[in-house]
């Protein structure tokens, strides 16, 4: 007879094989989590980081591993990119996400001062269809996915 044992890996954990029930293999946690140094678990990496390492005090982003959306500090911590921004950059000072040239989010445009600004109507398109009676329908087709339709009739002759 032969039984299979489950064997539960560590919460957050991928692989298990190496290390065994409960525990984590080395580089077997799921992304955005780091082990710990008795591969009993896998802890969250800070905000925005994708892959992180820990010192005997903190746990800090590999560099070049923050997630989407984020960019690296000086201090291998992640911060978000400003609303609206898929791709951002740090201004002189080190300390503050503005948005790469261009990089706005789809639906988003970027203004004068780089900031990624959401679209208001922009631009629209109208269509006007001829019906019975001398009656004319306007279609106006505005940016994002907005309609309004609307009729007018003729006056009647003076």
């Amino acid at each position: 007879m032969v039984y299979i044992l489950f064997s539960a890996c560590a919460t957050n954990c991928k692989t298990c094989s190496t290390k065994g029930s409960g525990k984590c293999d080395t580089n077997g946690c799921k992304s955005g989590y780091r082990l710990k140094d008795d591969f009993t678990a896998c802890e969250a990496c800070p905000n925005g980081c994708s892959f992180c390492t820990f010192d005997t005090t903190t746990s800090k982003c590999v560099l070049g591993q923050c997630n989407a959306g984020f960019v690296m500090k000086s201090d291998l911590t992640c911060t978000a990119c400003p609303d609206g921004c898929a791709v951002c950059s740090l201004t002189t000072d080190g300390n503050t996400a503005t948005c790469a040239s261009g990089k706005c989010k789809q639906h988003y445009v970027q203004d004068s001062q780089g900031n990624c600004k959401r679209k208001s109507v922009l631009l629209f398109t109208m269509f006007l269809v001829h019906c019975h009676e001398g009656i004319i329908s306007a279609v106006i087709m505005l940016d994002c996915f907005l309609a309004i339709c609307f009729h007018s009739v003729p006056l009647a002759p003076i």
